[in-house]
């Protein structure tokens, strides 16, 4: 809704401001004090609105004195916006979809195995039916923000592609992609040398979670696996920078322990060594544990170690932990006055 609205105050300063999006009692708001008299433009959106009143009321707040001018009103068609979806908790199976769209407005989805241009699908292009993993589903009525996806396969990317239907037109496709879980790891044998692995900056570390505790930070900050001259062969590097991200981690997948058994019955053992190109930097690696591998802010710290610029093998047992968090984690993160913090891990392994 568009309208023109001006107030006047007695002592004859001019007010104009927004009209409150709710349609059934509106105030002004975003006063601008001061001003001559003079004729103003806003636009209202009711998008929110989640009554079914059938007028528009405008009303001077109680206990005020004014002369309040409208003018030139009118109700405009909102387009259909279009979805901005998003992926919350995922497991080896499972991936929570979120869909982004406006509230109230129904909405579609098909999960593919390839990526697929959206504006085909906005064109009405359906893909080939190989691509299809879930087709094409719709929320009328009793509209969700959100649906589990389920029946994928375990550590597989999918694409999956929202798109708003309104009254007058349906709104564009909209997509984001994800990867699937590994299923859980067997612990009691847990091995990990890193060496099948790329070494590309911020690329997949196979069935390891990698990331960085602040969003949006440099790919160049997430951990990932190159060679290492004290190592002599690959080992994970976990980089972290004051401007460009303040921590990185690396989540193994959740471990399962034989009947009668749990973590605590084992000891973590691993080699960790500093090393990093720029200063002023420490060499802190801090160990614990996390609920989901998906979910950082479960964290649990558990043992916090200071490395040398040489190898050494680390021993930790586990016996003392008191969580009930089923994956590890490596987390290298910035303290003091430091800008930097590296950390190497290699041979990473749980023993009895």
């Amino acid at each position: 809704m568009r309208i023109c609205a001006f107030y006047k105050l007695p002592d004859g300063r001019g007010n104009a401001g927004n009209i409150n999006a709710k349609a059934e009692e509106k105030q002004m708001s975003e006063q601008i004090n001061n001003t001559p008299a003079a004729i103003c433009p806003f636009s209202v959106s009711t998008a929110d609105y989640a009554g079914s009143g059938r007028y528009v009321a405008f009303r001077i707040p109680q206990g005020k004195t004014a002369d309040f001018y409208l003018d030139d009103i009118k109700v405009e068609y909102i387009p259909c916006l279009p979805a901005n979806p998003s992926i919350g908790v995922r497991t080896d199976t499972t991936a929570v979809l979120v869909s982004g769209a406006r509230t109230g407005t129904p909405w579609r989805y098909i999960v593919l195995n390839e990526e697929y241009d959206p504006e085909k699908l906005t064109a009405g292009i359906m893909p080939d039916a190989e691509k299809i993993v879930i087709p094409v589903t719709e929320f009328r009525s009793d509209i969700p923000s959100r649906t589990r996806l389920s029946n994928l396969a375990p550590n597989t990317t999918y694409y999956v592609y929202v798109g708003t239907m309104c009254a007058e037109a349906d709104g564009e496709w909209t997509g984001v992609s994800f990867k699937t879980l590994c299923t859980d790891a067997d612990g009691a044998n847990f091995i990990e040398d890193f060496e099948s692995y790329n070494t590309t900056a911020g690329s997949e570390v196979g069935c390891w979670i990698v990331g960085n505790t602040q969003s949006g930070a440099s790919s160049a900050y997430i951990p990932y696996t190159q060679s290492s001259s004290v190592f002599g062969n690959k080992a994970l590097q976990l980089a972290a920078n004051k401007t460009s991200g303040m921590g990185a981690y690396a989540i193994t997948q959740n471990l399962v322990f034989p009947e009668g058994k749990t973590i605590r019955d084992y000891q973590l053992e691993f080699d960790a060594y500093g090393a990093g190109s720029y200063t002023p930097a420490i060499y802190v690696l801090k160990v614990g544990f996390v609920d989901n591998p998906t979910d950082f802010s479960t964290y649990q710290g558990f043992d916090t170690i200071t490395l040398g610029k040489t190898a050494l093998h680390y021993i930790l047992p586990l016996n003392n932990y008191q969580g009930e968090g089923k994956s590890i984690v490596f987390l290298a993160e910035i303290e003091g006055t430091a800008t930097y913090n590296y950390a190497w891990i290699d041979n990473v392994q749980i023993k009895p």
